[in-house]
């Protein structure tokens, strides 16, 4: 390629010269020789009061006279490229304009000796007023307007004549820097791919901070310059310590004592965003008129600067395609070459270009050859400003060939030639025809439908493969049946209408998606790539393309976009699309686009963790789909029922229109759940707890209405409702609750629990029987928490599984440290209370067996209580039987209080009935209170049970339970629940006392 000087590489062309056009300084360029001047922006020619260039160089009325002081004296400096201050006198009309100006040595394409002139207009000599002054104040004001302006122009210059980018970039932080003291500039430039700020400019800003600022995101919040971004306009803080759009990178740049801010966002053609300036200052302060000036015309010259160099960069890159161009490519420049690529040269036997650069085109070709181009080719020029032919070429050794040129006329003097050796004729002929056959049968044989269409939707030619695809048994076939593709074969007519009428207006158009008929009736997805052809004359012709089954991918995307919004394994909605609608549900009430209301219902299945973790997921699956079912044939069409995971459920009623109307939703929700599910051939009951938020004005999310609502669902789960409405109290109790139950998990590994052992004693003799072991929860920040508190939460959560085995393990392993130690611990009997849910658990029993025989305990001393909602599922009454025979005894605990059903007591295997406190503290009611116990009693002696009163406090209980026929008994008559060494420390002195009994 022809290298190009230094001094040629700073060659200015008149379209270099557009960066000027809009500044607001009266900007020109003076053809010193010729004393004309050649080209003026906007704001000089308006000052001048000329429409044109032109009318001042003509000598007209309207002209302007112009005298340029000390110009031409300082032509020497000039030529040595120096900065030159002049003094422009212009006479226009009757007045006199004066300006100060800095001129600069340029070199403009075609011109020897011209300046650039960027001015500041004077004294308006037209005017009596001698202070007027055009365009400055006072004299400092003058001052620094000179010397913004001798810095601008220095940048307009390095702009024009294509200095690189990141030199102007320092260049402009520099001039910022020198006219604004104590003042900190910095760029950052636009990255579209990734649509961040980066690549940052800076002089006297630390590496570590710029560094910390690459790949800044554009947004709401992100200090001054992601703002800017963001806000398309500049963004000042005057104390970045404080303003919440630097909360992200406030220590960052306090870290680096910056303490203000502002930033102004760069822009391009059409307002495209090119980057950020940012001026900083290491004191809380506001900007001056002066700094919002110059930060103002920094990002100016910044924005024509980057533009400048993006359009170096695409010229350059056109280049790079043009030397990589296997065809020769030149320019001629009245008649002569003043541009080739390599290819070109090489084509006509030259080394390099540059043997050519300045030569006339003629001498590629004999004379002959020559004139006979230029008879055939200059009028075509001229006429249509293209010529396409052959020529014979002439190589450097002399040798001729034959050659294929395009030329186009750009210029009145201008030509880019197109030139290709096309010495082997034949063989590309014969190529051709190859060609040709193999398309023919790619045509025939292609996976893809060819075609050609009228405009009228008639088929002009198809291939096979598009017949086949449309179900027809030859192209024949589809062209004779087809002769309206609209009405014959599409869907929807209107997408065959808008796909002509887009193709005729753009030429070509890529992936056009429609629905179409197959002969048989069938409808398939089709793809469709076309473009518009026209003759020479430009008449359209036919459409022409290909066409792509694409009905696997559609099912598929259906597929994925259902996946996306529905639960798989239940195929009820899931929660994004729940999200989506609740937003829209709350848009709509918001506005008031429906009068009636709507409401969120949470819901969550009572002990489901219990089934899952103990019969398995499979089952857990099971059992969700059959709960989706029935909430499916529960409620209407009209409701969106989704799973959010796990065993949370959500609904969302939109046409609400009173608290009864939730009412009734809940219940049948809860009323379907109330039947048994099978599960691997046996039933099992589960609950539902629903919390439920009515739409309010105040609700702005989707989140805020959900959170409230499963708020609601934790205070009905607390409180063993089926379904509770939310109040704002509510949301105290339900976060207690969860703190609760977070803190509830690693509470054993922590040794937070404590076993306390209350007496169970006959009542006959005051002989102790055993002890009933009772759990405290000792929290480090609480203190004791009650067992009414936590072990609901531990039934929910699945805890209690783990809770119920440590406290059998423990218990037993202190029974056999007592049996150990004391004699008359041999048959002591330790009473251990088993939650309901524990018995969903198919190994239960074998963990209970393991359990005793580590311990080296004997299944007569364990006794296991039950609550009566545990003999509510007849499913269970073989655990009871299994534990029986092993030799565990069972009792049902507060009996009288629950649900359970007296007809089937018989058929348990008890050992024990626990007469509630409740009812021992109505024995002093009187006669009523008796007979209740009583009749509780007698129930159990019936069935030859064991019976046991909790709750005795008094020795007139005690008495009257005894005399009714109560065996055993326990309370804070005999002792409240101690601990473990006080228990030992009661069945040693138990154990002396009876050995000196018997040594008596």
């Amino acid at each position: 390629m022809t290298q190009i000087s230094d001094s040629e590489s700073q060659l200015l062309r008149f379209a270099d010269l557009q960066v000027f056009e809009h500044l607001s300084s009266p900007i020109w360029i003076y053809d010193v020789q010729q004393n004309q001047i050649l080209w003026a922006n906007s704001a000089a020619r308006e000052s001048w009061e000329v429409s044109s260039v032109k009318a001042i160089n003509e000598g007209n009325g309207d002209s302007v006279q112009i005298e340029a002081t000390n110009l031409i004296a300082n032509q020497r400096q000039l030529l040595s490229e120096a900065r030159n201050r002049v003094t422009w006198t212009m006479t226009h009309s009757e007045k006199r304009l004066r300006f100060d100006s800095l001129c600069s040595r340029i070199y403009l394409e075609g011109y020897d000796f011209t300046v650039l002139v960027e001015a500041t207009p004077l004294l308006n000599e037209a005017s009596n007023d001698c202070d007027a002054v055009a365009g400055v104040g006072n004299i400092s004001d003058r001052a620094w307007n000179q010397r913004q302006l001798k810095e601008q122009t220095g940048i307009l210059e390095a702009i024009a004549t294509h200095q690189p980018l990141s030199q102007i970039l320092r260049q402009l932080i520099r001039t910022l820097e020198t006219l604004i003291p104590n003042r900190i500039g910095s760029f950052l430039l636009y990255d579209p791919k990734r649509h961040c700020l980066g690549s940052g400019e800076a002089i006297n800003l630390p590496v570590e901070y710029l560094q910390a600022l690459e790949g800044l995101p554009i947004g709401p919040k992100v200090g001054c310059c992601g703002t800017a971004a963001y806000l398309r306009k500049p963004v000042i803080v005057s104390n970045i310590a404080t303003d919440p759009l630097w909360e992200e990178f406030r220590d960052l740049a306090l870290r680096f004592h910056l303490k203000a801010a502002w930033s102004y966002p760069i822009f391009g053609e059409n307002r495209a965003l090119l980057g950020t300036f940012c001026c900083y200052s290491q004191k809380i302060e506001k900007p001056t008129p002066h700094d919002l000036d110059v930060t103002q015309m920094i990002t100016h010259l910044a924005g024509l600067a980057i533009t400048q160099d993006q359009v170096t960069k695409e010229r350059d890159q056109k280049l790079a395609l043009v030397e990589a161009a296997v065809d020769g490519i030149g320019i001629v420049e009245n008649d002569c070459f003043c541009y080739l690529n390599q290819a070109h040269a090489e084509i006509f036997g030259y080394d390099s270009p540059d043997e050519l650069v300045g030569c006339s085109w003629r001498i590629l070709y004999s004379p002959e050859e020559a004139a006979r181009l230029e008879q055939v080719m200059m009028p075509m020029l001229q006429q249509q400003g293209y010529w396409r032919g052959s020529a014979i070429g002439q190589r450097k050794d002399g040798t001729m060939f034959p050659q294929e040129i395009s030329l186009t006329l750009v210029d009145e003097d201008k030509i880019i030639c197109v030139g290709r050796d096309i010495s082997d004729r034949a063989a590309v002929e014969q190529a051709w025809r190859e060609s040709e056959k193999k398309y023919r049968s790619i045509f025939e044989n292609i996976t893809q439908g060819i075609f050609q269409v009228t405009l009228e939707g008639q088929y002009l030619n198809v291939n096979p493969f598009l017949a086949q695809l449309y179900g027809y048994d030859s192209p024949e076939d589809l062209i004779k049946n087809i002769t309206n593709l609209a009405e014959e074969l599409y869907v929807d007519p209107q997408r065959c209408h808008k796909l002509s009428q887009i193709t005729l207006k753009y030429c070509t158009v890529k992936n056009f998606e429609s629905q179409v008929y197959r002969k048989d009736g069938t409808k398939i997805w089709i793809s469709v790539t076309q473009h518009a052809v026209y003759d020479k004359a430009g008449h359209f012709l036919f459409f022409e393309g290909v066409i792509e089954d694409i009905t696997a991918r559609k099912e598929a995307e259906d597929q994925l976009y259902y996946q996306a919004f529905h639960d798989g394994l239940t195929q009820l909605s899931n929660r994004t699309w729940f999200v989506q609608r609740l937003e829209g549900a709350i848009y709509a009430y918001e506005k008031g686009f429906t009068e009636s209301c709507y409401a969120v219902f949470f819901i969550d299945l009572d002990r489901f963790k219990i089934i899952n973790d103990s019969l398995g997921h499979i089952t857990g699956d099971e059992l969700l789909k059959q709960v989706a079912d029935r909430f499916k044939s529960a409620v209407s069409d009209h409701y969106l029922i989704a799973r959010f995971g796990g065993d949370e459920f959500a609904l969302l009623a939109t046409n609400i229109n009173c608290q009864e109307d939730c009412s009734d939703i809940a219940q049948k929700l809860i009323d379907t759940c109330q039947d048994p599910f099978l599960l691997k051939g046996n039933r099992y009951f589960i609950g539902v707890s629903i919390g439920i938020a009515v739409g309010d004005l105040y609700y702005q999310t989707p989140e805020e209405v959900l959170r409230d609502a499963d708020a609601a669902m934790y205070e009905a789960k607390a409180k063993g409702r089926g379904y509770v409405f939310f109040q704002p109290e509510i949301r105290e109790r339900v976060l207690s609750c969860l703190l609760l139950e977070n803190d509830l998990e690693g509470a054993i590994e922590r040794e937070e629990f404590q076993l306390r052992y209350q007496h169970l004693v006959y009542l006959e003799t005051n002989q102790l029987y055993g002890f009933e072991v009772l759990l405290r929860w000792i929290h480090p920040q609480r203190g004791a928490i009650s067992p009414a508190d936590f072990i609901p939460i531990a039934e929910q959560t699945g805890v209690i599984k783990e809770l119920d085995a440590w406290v059998l393990k423990q218990s037993c392993r202190q029974l056999r440290q007592w049996q150990n130690q004391f004699s008359t611990a041999k048959d002591l009997v330790i009473s251990v209370n088993l939650s309901p849910v524990e018995l969903l658990q198919p190994n239960l029993v074998e963990q209970i067996a393991d359990t005793l025989k580590e311990e080296g305990i004997a299944p007569h001393c364990i006794r296991l209580e039950l609550t009566e909602t545990a003999f509510l599922d007849n499913t269970r009454l073989d655990i009871f039987q299994q534990l029986q025979a092993l030799g565990i005894q069972i009792s049902i605990d507060d009996f009288g209080t629950g649900e359970s059903s007296l007809s089937r007591l018989h058929q348990l295997p008890l050992s024990t009935i626990k007469v509630d406190r409740v009812f021992v503290q109505q024995l002093d009611q009187g006669h009523s209170g008796k007979a209740l116990v009583q009749t509780i009693l007698n129930l159990a002696h019936s069935l030859g049970v064991n019976t046991l009163s909790e709750g005795i406090e008094t020795q007139q209980q005690r008495d009257t339970l005894l005399n009714l026929g109560c065996l055993l008994g326990q309370g804070y008559f005999y002792s409240p629940p101690v601990t473990a060494h006080a228990a030992t420390q009661m069945l040693d002195q138990h154990d002396r006392a009876t050995s000196v009994i018997r040594d008596q």
